[in-house]
């Protein structure tokens, strides 16, 4: 997460990244994986981590705004049915319309 906040592009919005991770952490639930983890995105395998435990997990939905992802988008969702890839302006729209 700690390489996730330092990106560039995410720096004018002066995430506290110490305070976001606690956060994060707050809220979330710690799972393992109990399946290897394949080759869900070829350019880039530290997203095949984030697929894998999607799909374990039965989350139903990946946000990212992450070019390897989302170029796997239909490949991804043709193949495994309950999987939708989806980016921060739809999450958006979504957490609104169901509020």
């Amino acid at each position: 997460m700690i390489r996730v906040f330092n990106y560039e592009h995410l720096k004018p919005y002066k995430v506290n990244i110490t305070n976001t991770i606690k956060s994060i952490k707050a809220i979330s639930i710690y799972t393992k994986l109990n399946y290897p983890i394949k080759n869900y995105i070829p350019n880039d395998n530290a997203d095949n981590y984030i697929i894998a435990l999607a799909l374990q997990t039965n989350s139903g939905f990946v946000t990212s705004g992450d070019k390897h992802i989302l170029s796997q988008k239909s490949s991804l969702e043709n193949k495994f049915k309950k999987l939708k890839i989806i980016t921060k302006s739809q999450f958006e729209k979504m957490m609104i319309k169901n509020l």
